[in-house]
């Protein structure tokens, strides 16, 4: 209906109404003439009783108004100046309204956006994932949300959060704001973190080597006893015979893969690389615990593995070796410095359909209560000793979380403390 046609029709609703007053006002003359004095003066202070009634109302009108017009301009004031863009678009992904912010971050006049698609302003790059989001919203009618790049005016891409609802049948509401100074810090404290990592495996190294080296001993000194035992007959003439020769090579090349089976864990733990490879949580077991058995043997702990995993995992196998090298060091170290009786560390690697969890465990009397949940903590350390960094947990929490996907947890058991890693299945 056209401005002019409505007009007339209000007209016209106006010129009736009318109409009917003025037959009223002729009638109520009429029976005026008919009433007694009595009459009149009841009905006249009946109309008064009404006016005041109908000013009553008016006035009530006007508040009603008034606080009306302050929502209309809170509403403005909220939608317009929120600290966040909003937009609306229909069911072609066309721009339908939006706000005065949404146009600030986006750097263009708020008219010149009205049908555009809002496709144009997403990074080329990013374009699946808003179509996946959009299209998320309108099959499940439920909120989503996804970081994306977005393009400003003059080309200027930065990294946008949005959330969409689904209003009435293919209308969707978009929230999103500019979160690239987010993504900066995100990607700073990762940069942080990694660095912290690498200087994690640079500390351990010593201690490493020096396991390598106590490992070495051993079997060199077999090799060196096994050459020198035919050395020598050799040289006092004694003949050796080729059994005797045939054991001292056998003997010789086992220690020789034992060498080799030490520097294969050894370059195993400090390959720098992040990438996930088939493996077994034996596997994993057999270099972690031939790293570190001699060093808790030599030191009097007794070690307990059990492991009832069976099915291979897809995993960072290094920074798995890494974690259980702090958890196990740092229960040794507890054990030593309490001085426990008979101390011993158990690991034990149990799963289900979902998960697959590796706990560690000791006999040192546990952690305590007053320091739990500072545990995890950078440079927060139990160590009295000034030589403790405080990042071990904190590293093997991160590596956990960020490399491997899953959680590490800690509490107290009845003899001592409990450390578990928590993996989820592929």
């Amino acid at each position: 209906m056209s401005e002019k046609k409505e007009s007339r029709e209000y007209e016209k609703l106006l010129r009736g109404k009318a109409e009917k007053y003025l037959c009223g006002e002729k009638l109520l003359h009429k029976q005026i003439d008919e009433m007694s004095e009595k009459e009149i003066k009841t009905t006249f202070e009946e109309l008064e009783v009404h006016k005041i009634e109908l000013e009553m109302q008016n006035e009530e009108l006007k508040i009603a108004q008034e606080q009306l017009e302050k929502s209309k301009q809170r509403y403005f004031d909220l939608y317009n100046f929120a600290p966040v863009g909003y937009l609306t678009i229909d069911n072609k992904g066309s721009i339908t309204e939006l706000n005065l912010t949404a146009s600030s971050i986006l750097k263009e006049n708020r008219s010149s956006f009205i049908k555009k698609s809002l496709s144009k302003f997403i990074a080329s790059e990013y374009e699946d994932a808003y179509y996946f989001f959009r299209n998320k919203i309108l099959d499940l009618g439920e909120t989503q949300s996804c970081d994306i790049q977005m393009l400003k005016k003059n080309g200027e891409v930065f990294w946008a959060h949005l959330v969409g609802k689904l209003v009435g049948e293919a209308t969707i509401n978009i929230v999103f704001s500019d979160i690239s100074e987010l993504k900066k810090l995100q990607e700073e404290m990762t940069r942080k973190d990694e660095t912290m990592i690498a200087q994690s495996r640079q500390a351990a190294m010593g201690e490493m080597i020096f396991m390598i080296a106590h490992q070495w001993r051993q079997p060199l000194n077999v090799v060196s006893i096994l050459v020198n035992s035919v050395k020598l007959s050799m040289e006092i003439g004694e003949k050796v015979s080729d059994e005797e020769l045939r054991t001292c090579v056998d003997s010789v090349s086992l220690q020789a893969q034992k060498l080799s089976t030490t520097i294969d864990n050894f370059v195993t733990f400090f390959k720098p690389t992040n990438k996930n490879d088939a493996t077994t949580i034996e596997d994993v077991f057999e270099a972690t615990f031939s790293s570190i058995g001699e060093s808790l043997q030599s030191n009097g702990v007794s070690l307990n593995v059990q492991n009832s995993v069976k099915k291979p995992l897809s995993i960072d196998k290094g920074s798995l070796i890494q974690v259980l090298l702090s958890l196990v060091s740092n229960a040794k170290e507890a054990l030593l410095q309490r001085n426990t009786i008979q101390p011993t560390i158990d690991v034990n690697a149990s799963e289900t359909d979902e998960t697959i969890t590796i706990s560690v465990r000791d006999n040192a009397g546990g952690m305590e209560k007053s320091i739990m949940n500072k545990l995890g903590l950078p440079y927060f350390s139990t160590k009295k000793e000034l030589n403790g960094t405080g990042l071990g947990l904190y590293i093997a929490k991160t590596i956990v979380e960020k490399h491997l996907l899953g959680e590490l947890k800690w509490r107290n058991e009845t003899k001592g403390a409990c450390f578990e890693i928590i993996l989820k299945r592929d």
